[in-house]
């Protein structure tokens, strides 16, 4: 693991990996919306101790997990302190680069702010983006169901239910 700063980040300039641009687009339109400033502070702090990956391919960088430090890097109105932090950086191969680390990075996040959050929506998005074969491979199941996405953020599907038809 090599450590880097978010300044060398912005500098070299970094992509999206194909694989997950739709999760960090969910993430960017349905969930940092939401979260108010204090706790947007702190999914910041989280990222820069969790380790992130960079798929290296053809002279490209192209992130595939870390969804706070995508934005950080992208912002052109950082102060000195937080251009200087440490990124923690494992370098990913295409073959290693897969659609599970960020998927469950962005259920992690969902988790932590499901009381404030559309989880329709989310979800909705979620299984639009995963096939047969992704979910075959992240839960040995044909279907992304709303009892397994209840599940992985910590609330029953009645639950989930009853918030969607406002009768909580």
């Amino acid at each position: 693991m090599d450590i880097t700063t978010i300044a060398k980040l912005q500098k070299e300039g970094l992509l999206l990996s194909p694989l997950v641009v739709d999760l960090f687009k969910i993430y960017t339109e349905h969930i940092r919306p939401v979260i108010d400033s204090d706790n947007l502070k702190l999914e910041q702090r989280r990222a820069l101790f969790k380790p992130t990956l960079i798929v290296k391919s053809d002279k490209k960088q192209l992130l595939a997990n870390n969804f706070e430090l995508y934005h950080l890097i992208k912002s052109h109105n950082l102060d000195q302190d937080t251009l200087k932090q440490n990124v923690l950086v494992s370098s990913l191969t295409e073959e290693e680069s897969n659609l599970g680390i960020a998927f469950f990075e962005l259920i992690e996040i969902t988790s932590r702010y499901k009381a404030i959050l559309d989880l329709s929506i989310i979800y909705t998005k979620l299984n639009n983006i995963l096939t047969k074969d992704m979910t075959q491979k992240l839960f040995k199941k044909n279907i992304f169901s709303i009892i397994t996405f209840c599940t992985l953020i910590g609330i029953t599907d009645r639950a989930y239910h009853a918030r969607n038809t406002g009768s909580v």
